[in-house]
Protein backbone atom coordinates (compact mmCIF):
# COMPACT_ATOMS: atom_id res chain seq x y z
CA UNK A 1 0.00 0.00 0.00
CA UNK A 2 1.31 3.22 -0.89
CA UNK A 3 0.77 5.88 1.92
CA UNK A 4 -0.20 9.29 0.01
CA UNK A 5 -0.04 13.32 1.80
CA UNK A 6 -2.17 15.83 -0.36
CA UNK A 7 -4.12 13.24 -2.68
CA UNK A 8 -7.41 16.09 -2.06
CA UNK A 9 -5.45 18.86 -3.69
CA UNK A 10 -4.29 19.96 -7.15
CA UNK A 11 -1.25 17.95 -7.33
CA UNK A 12 -2.30 14.68 -5.53
CA UNK A 13 -5.84 14.68 -6.80
CA UNK A 14 -3.34 13.97 -10.60
CA UNK A 15 -1.40 11.41 -8.94
CA UNK A 16 -4.52 9.76 -7.05
CA UNK A 17 -6.55 9.55 -10.15
CA UNK A 18 -3.06 7.94 -11.92
CA UNK A 19 -2.41 5.24 -9.36
CA UNK A 20 -6.56 4.19 -8.81
CA UNK A 21 -7.36 4.23 -11.88
CA UNK A 22 -4.63 3.85 -14.30
CA UNK A 23 -2.48 0.95 -11.83
CA UNK A 24 -4.90 -0.61 -9.43
CA UNK A 25 -2.84 1.10 -6.36
CA UNK A 26 -4.47 0.32 -3.52
CA UNK A 27 -3.77 4.15 -0.83
CA UNK A 28 -3.60 4.85 2.44
CA UNK A 29 -4.88 8.84 1.79
CA UNK A 30 -4.33 10.86 4.75
CA UNK A 31 -7.40 13.87 4.21
CA UNK A 32 -7.70 16.57 6.85
CA UNK A 33 -11.40 16.66 7.77
CA UNK A 34 -13.55 16.12 10.34
CA UNK A 35 -15.08 12.67 9.68
CA UNK A 36 -15.59 10.04 6.86
CA UNK A 37 -18.22 12.15 5.06
CA UNK A 38 -16.40 15.27 4.66
CA UNK A 39 -13.00 13.66 3.41
CA UNK A 40 -14.67 11.62 0.99
CA UNK A 41 -16.48 15.20 -0.12
CA UNK A 42 -12.69 16.27 -0.29
CA UNK A 43 -11.62 13.49 -2.38
CA UNK A 44 -14.34 13.85 -4.52
CA UNK A 45 -13.99 17.52 -4.98
CA UNK A 46 -10.12 16.90 -5.78
CA UNK A 47 -11.12 14.08 -8.21
CA UNK A 48 -14.44 15.04 -10.15
CA UNK A 49 -11.92 16.82 -13.21
CA UNK A 50 -10.09 13.42 -13.33
CA UNK A 51 -13.08 10.79 -12.73
CA UNK A 52 -16.79 10.19 -13.40
CA UNK A 53 -19.25 8.84 -10.66
CA UNK A 54 -18.09 5.00 -11.53
CA UNK A 55 -14.72 6.00 -11.44
CA UNK A 56 -14.93 7.76 -8.04
CA UNK A 57 -16.50 4.79 -6.64
CA UNK A 58 -13.73 2.96 -8.11
CA UNK A 59 -10.77 4.83 -6.66
CA UNK A 60 -12.93 4.74 -3.20
CA UNK A 61 -12.87 0.79 -3.45
CA UNK A 62 -9.14 1.29 -3.74
CA UNK A 63 -8.43 4.36 -1.10
CA UNK A 64 -8.64 3.91 2.85
CA UNK A 65 -9.01 7.02 4.18
CA UNK A 66 -6.78 7.76 7.26
CA UNK A 67 -7.86 11.15 8.67
CA UNK A 68 -5.35 13.25 10.09
CA UNK A 69 -3.46 16.95 9.83
CA UNK A 70 -0.06 16.48 8.29
CA UNK A 71 0.72 20.11 10.21
CA UNK A 72 0.15 18.63 13.46
CA UNK A 73 1.95 16.71 15.68
CA UNK A 74 1.99 12.80 14.69
CA UNK A 75 0.21 14.03 11.54
CA UNK A 76 -2.91 14.20 13.49
CA UNK A 77 -3.81 10.91 13.33
CA UNK A 78 -4.75 8.84 16.57
CA UNK A 79 -1.31 6.77 17.44
CA UNK A 80 -3.17 3.06 17.03
CA UNK A 81 -4.24 4.20 13.15
CA UNK A 82 -0.59 5.88 12.73
CA UNK A 83 1.11 2.16 13.54
CA UNK A 84 -1.39 0.32 11.40
CA UNK A 85 -0.47 2.82 8.28
CA UNK A 86 2.91 2.27 9.50
CA UNK A 87 2.89 -1.71 9.51
CA UNK A 88 0.83 -1.12 6.27
CA UNK A 89 2.63 1.22 4.21
CA UNK A 90 5.16 0.09 1.57
CA UNK A 91 5.98 3.41 0.22
CA UNK A 92 5.25 7.22 1.15
CA UNK A 93 4.01 9.83 -1.71
CA UNK A 94 4.48 13.14 0.07
CA UNK A 95 2.12 15.20 -2.66
CA UNK A 96 1.28 17.84 0.12
CA UNK A 97 1.84 21.64 -1.18
CA UNK A 98 1.59 24.80 0.21
CA UNK A 99 0.78 26.70 -2.61
CA UNK A 100 0.60 30.38 -0.70
CA UNK A 101 3.05 32.98 -2.90
CA UNK A 102 2.98 35.66 -0.48
CA UNK A 103 6.90 34.85 0.81
CA UNK A 104 9.31 32.45 -0.07
CA UNK A 105 9.98 31.85 3.29
CA UNK A 106 6.43 31.43 4.71
CA UNK A 107 6.42 28.24 1.36
CA UNK A 108 9.33 27.16 2.50
CA UNK A 109 8.28 26.32 6.34
CA UNK A 110 5.07 25.24 5.53
CA UNK A 111 6.62 22.41 3.65
CA UNK A 112 8.95 20.95 6.57
CA UNK A 113 7.69 19.42 9.55
CA UNK A 114 9.43 21.11 12.89
CA UNK A 115 9.66 18.74 15.85
CA UNK A 116 7.78 15.90 14.74
CA UNK A 117 9.50 12.48 14.75
CA UNK A 118 7.77 9.38 13.42
CA UNK A 119 6.70 6.33 15.42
Amino acid sequence: MIFVTGGTGYLGSYVIARLALHHDARLLLLVRAKDRPQAIEKLWRGLEMHADAAEFRRVLSRVEIVRGDLTAPGLGIEPEVRRRVARRATSVLHVAASLNRRSEKECLNAMVAKGDTPT
